[in-house]
């Protein structure tokens, strides 16, 4: 134990039977002014400045100089007063406030450390506020404009990953994140009021509703208000399509183009006079693919529809319909769907056209004429197919006139109530049949057109269009060598739909 100075704060004694005790107690009070709650101006002056306060304190920055710092070390306290600076020693652990920076600083025996940079363990503490003040509502609080979050590599002792965990007490109760705007939410994910995980949305902070909900015993997602991006793109003519960036796959639907109906028979008063067969439905087809089988751009080319055979006069008559066009969906030039069009309707044998292939086999037939009875209706759409069309009315040998048959009915996706009508088959006297209905729904087929009605004073009736898409034509009528049979009706254009799917 010295007898000059106090062991840590260095205060010197007074001595017993000291002159001038007053000089060494006045050194031991300007040291406790010093040291005690120690405020340091700075610590970033290497030479005294001009003015100082008296009673001011000063931590020497590295190198110091000038006639009052030089000698002294990097660290050391300096204190003025009454135009003199003296150096203060300090020990280990002795803390000072940095007045130009508001921070604390701890010397550690041989340099000066922020007072916070050997912190390792802070437990219990009632509130933490970064940039703001925590209160008791949000005992812990930041306000920053980023927030990084890291794993402990193996190399630091760490195993390299990263969980957060938040736990709640009550199965019934809330544990979330709240995303808001304006201090006013938008968002909410997490645990909310259940165990099932879950988001919802608001538009104002006030009326909420749920965009998703994860149950937990199944793993499944529900959606309640729709999860899918679709985009549907309607073609009736050719083209091309470019598949849009987010989509995951494509439903591809196909219509071919109807058949025409074949034109009537004329001839003589003694013949049998045929009327004209129904055009051939065009052919569906419906495909889905995964992008994977794809790459863009793809190649439409969408069947036309078949023309009907022109009305002949004479008695030497062969008109038939023509077929409807193929519809198909092309790859760097190589077809990978197809839709085949419809056959024409025939006239020599009064026979209706084969409907043109699709994915439930060959589609619709068109009708037939006889000449002992009513023409042949054509036949409905098979499966989602469009309907045939219907064959034209004839004569026999004694003149009797007949109806032309009804056309066949193109199917609605969404069940019968909204088909596509057949064109009714012609009853009156050489009149014409009536066109098929169009689609009666946005991805439906049409109707096949109705037969013309013979007559054996007058030209025939022409056989009415098939309705679009796919529909055959009906068939035309026939008439006696002086009159003009009746034209077959034209089938109807084929079309393309490609849903996106994302």
């Amino acid at each position: 134990m010295s007898n000059d100075a106090t062991p840590r704060l260095a205060l010197p004694y007074v001595a017993a039977g000291q002159a001038q005790k007053h000089v060494t107690v006045n050194e031991a009070f300007a040291r406790l002014d010093g040291l005690v709650q120690m405020a340091v101006e700075t610590q970033t002056l290497a030479s005294a400045p001009a003015s100082p306060k008296d009673g001011s304190l000063y931590i020497l920055a590295p190198s110091p100089s000038g006639t009052a710092w030089s000698g002294y070390a990097a660290g050391s306290v300096m204190r003025f007063e009454a135009g003199i600076w003296s150096a203060f020693a300090v020990d280990e652990g002795t803390v000072a406030w940095l007045r130009d920076v508001d921070r604390l600083v701890v010397f550690d025996g041989q340099q000066w450390r922020s007072a916070g940079a050997d912190l390792s363990i802070i437990n219990n503490v009632q509130r933490l506020g970064v940039g703001t003040s925590a209160d008791t509502n949000n005992p812990v609080s930041l306000r920053l404009n980023r927030l990084l979050l890291t794993s402990k590599p193996a190399s630091d002792g760490g195993d390299g990953d990263l969980r957060q965990t938040l736990n709640k007490d009550l199965a019934n109760g809330v544990l979330s994140m709240l995303f808001q705007s304006g201090w006013s939410g938008r968002a909410e994910l997490g645990l909310l009021a259940s165990e099932d995980f879950s988001l919802k949305v608001s538009a104002d902070g006030g009326a909420w509703q749920t965009a998703f909900d994860v149950t937990r015993a199944s793993g499944k997602v529900n959606f309640p208000k729709g999860a899918v991006r679709s985009q549907v793109d309607l073609f009736t003519a050719n083209g091309t399509y470019t598949i849009p960036p987010w989509a995951q796959r494509l439903e591809v639907i196909l219509v071919g183009a109807g058949g025409g109906g074949a034109s009537g028979a004329s001839g003589d008063a003694t013949a049998n006079r045929i009327g004209g067969g129904g055009g051939g439905a065009g052919g569906y087809v419906a495909e889905t693919f995964d992008l994977s089988e794809l790459t863009g751009p793809l190649t439409l080319t969408v069947g036309a529809g078949g023309a009907g055979g022109l009305g002949s006069t004479g008695t030497n008559s062969s008109r038939n319909g023509n077929a409807g066009g193929v519809t198909t969906l092309s790859v760097s030039g190589s077809v990978v769907l197809s839709a085949s069009g419809g056959a024409g309707g025939l006239l020599n044998t009064g026979v209706g056209g084969a409907g043109g292939a699709g994915s439930f086999g060959s589609g619709a037939a068109g009708g037939a004429s006889v000449s002992n009875g009513v023409a042949g209706s054509g036949a409905d759409g098979i499966g989602a197919g469009p309907g045939a069309g219907g064959g034209g009315g004839a004569l026999d040998t004694a003149s009797t006139q007949r109806s032309g048959g009804n056309g066949g009915q193109g199917h609605a996706i969404g069940g019968p109530l909204r088909r596509a009508l057949g064109g009714t088959g012609a009853t009156s006297l050489g009149g014409a049949g009536i066109a098929g209905a169009g689609k009666a729904w946005t991805r439906g087929t049409g109707g096949g057109g109705g037969g013309g009605s013979a007559s054996a004073s007058s030209n025939g009736g022409a056989g009415g269009n098939g309705g679009l898409p796919g529909g055959g034509g009906g068939g035309g009528g026939a008439c006696r060598a002086s009159s003009t049979s009746g034209k077959g009706g034209d089938g109807g254009r084929g079309e393309v739909w490609i849903m996106a799917i994302g």
